[in-house]
């Protein structure tokens, strides 16, 4: 599979992930004690404010094209396009939460616009729920338009 990935991705995990750059074993596990961490304080924050789940929208911007490159422009500055799309995402896989990415509209391009809903891990029939009525509701979204 990684002779597959694209040059940027592979770029990324080789600096990473791969020797010589592998993380220790020691920094392996205190990420992973971070990670509880995480999860702990997500779930106590949850049940203090009495939230079943949480909407955002998946991207800080409207979405760039494919073709623009690595950066989009999010509040008249051009930022890495991971952090436009992994500063609302990520919380989601990093705290082990049920996470539900739906198109919820379309910017004046074409482009689809997600909305993410969290909840905590195990509400993920109160998730998909509101994922069916949101879908009833808004109809379902057309096709982004194709490339070249």
């Amino acid at each position: 599979m990684f002779a597959q990935v694209g040059p940027s991705m592979k770029t990324y995990i080789e600096t990473r992930a791969l020797p010589p750059s592998r993380p220790s074993r020691e920094a392996y596990e205190a990420a992973l004690a971070r990670r509880d961490q995480l999860k702990a304080t997500v779930r106590d924050w949850y049940s203090q404010h009495n939230i079943l789940m949480l909407a955002h929208p998946v991207i800080m911007g409207l979405p760039p094209k494919l073709s623009d490159g690595i950066e989009t422009e999010v509040g008249g500055q051009k930022i890495p396009f991971r952090v436009a799309i992994g500063r609302n995402i990520a919380l989601g896989g990093c705290a082990s939460m049920s996470s539900l990415v739906l198109p919820a509209g379309e910017t004046p391009s074409g482009l689809p616009v997600g909305l993410e809903f969290d909840a905590l891990s195990g509400q993920d029939r109160e998730l998909l729920s509101v994922g069916l009525s949101l879908e009833a509701t808004l109809g379902r979204a057309n096709r982004p338009p194709l490339l070249g």
